[in-house]
């Protein structure tokens, strides 16, 4: 029998392996029992190991992603990483609890296939099915709507590519997520947050998001003492406060100082954040020669950026002139044949 660095009497690396590997066999035990107070602590840890599990259901798995979300955020306030695992564990709490939704309406709702259930629907799947009138019936408002799915883009971000993380940004979307699945546990499950969290938790949370509504109230205040339009105040895609100021070319927060890029959209000629407009190119006659795209019919919109309204419009447009040349030719030829 070999002995640790220590020198104690406890089994060597491969000695152990091997004890492992009987210990399943009650007859080997049997033998094996009399050889000695250090087996029988070795066996105690052994089936220690083998008996501990665990086992959640979907309620209970959603309430323990929540508190270790909870955990970490309060957690991000010395260390700013830490915010990351928190939106991480938020929206999986979140994804479980909407999982849980479409269980309770019917169990193969989950399942991405009914007809082979296998695979769980994603989370923006499950919202589709909650918010569809024949499934769930759940009339999710605008704002919980753009929270879910802006956290659920952060998250595919952290978790599939390099991602940069403000912790005005990661803050706001938390709370924002957070506040959902609070709703959803008491409308849904008749469960308040106090009975998942600790006061003390619960305390700490307050204490985060009153940090940023001083912010937020002193940045409201300097934007009402400076007369600005409502309209030229938005909402930050930083903070996600409404004190994003783009009034004379300022063009930055009041309350988080994040700065961004305002174009004009050129068909409307209304002010859009710059990663708002899209390109119009695809509704162009276009063909691709070595590497360079060759436009051959414009249909008169020349400028190949719009914001969503205009693109929408431009696309049905173009669609309807094609729709419209294609008749002209048809009738010309059909006069030419007569």
């Amino acid at each position: 029998m070999s002995t640790t660095a220590s020198g104690d009497g406890r089994f060597g690396t491969a000695a152990l392996h091997s004890v492992c590997l009987l210990a399943f066999d009650a007859m080997t035990l049997m033998t094996l029992r009399g050889c000695g107070s250090s087996f029988v602590m070795l066996q105690e840890e052994v089936s220690l190991v083998v008996s501990n599990s665990v086992k959640l259901d979907l309620l209970e798995n959603s309430q323990s992603f929540l508190v270790e979300a909870v955990d970490k955020a309060i957690g991000a306030e010395d260390e700013v990483r830490h915010w990351q695992f928190a939106i991480l564990n938020l929206v999986q709490s979140l994804e479980l609890s909407l999982k849980l939704i479409l269980k309770n309406i019917h169990p193969l709702f989950i399942y991405e296939n009914i007809d082979n259930p296998k695979n769980t629907v994603s989370v923006t799947k499950a919202i589709e099915r909650l918010s569809n009138p024949k499934i769930g019936n759940i009339s999710f408002t605008k704002n919980e709507k753009n929270g879910m799915t802006s956290a659920i883009k952060l998250r595919n971000q952290i978790t599939h590519s390099e991602f940069e993380l403000s912790v005005e940004y990661a803050r706001a979307q938390f709370f924002k997520v957070f506040s959902l699945i609070a709703t959803v546990q008491r409308r849904h499950f008749e469960i308040q947050v106090e009975d998942i969290l600790s006061s003390e938790a619960i305390e700490n949370l307050i204490d985060i998001e009153k940090s940023r509504e001083v912010l937020v109230e002193n940045a409201l205040q300097r934007i009402e003492d400076e007369q600005i339009d409502e309209n030229l105040v938005w909402e930050c895609p930083n903070c996600l406060a409404g004190t994003f100021v783009v009034y004379e070319s300022i063009n930055s927060c009041y309350a988080c100082t994040h700065t961004d890029n305002v174009e004009e959209c050129p068909h409307c000629q209304e002010l859009f954040y710059e990663h708002e407009l899209e390109s119009i190119h695809n509704s162009l006659d276009i063909d691709y020669c070595e590497g360079e795209a060759i436009i051959y019919n414009t249909y008169g919109y020349d400028n190949l950026s719009a914001c969503t309204d205009c693109a929408e419009h431009i696309a049905r447009d173009i669609a309807e002139q094609r729709d419209r040349e294609d008749m002209e030719m048809y009738e010309y030829h059909w006069l030419s044949e007569a």
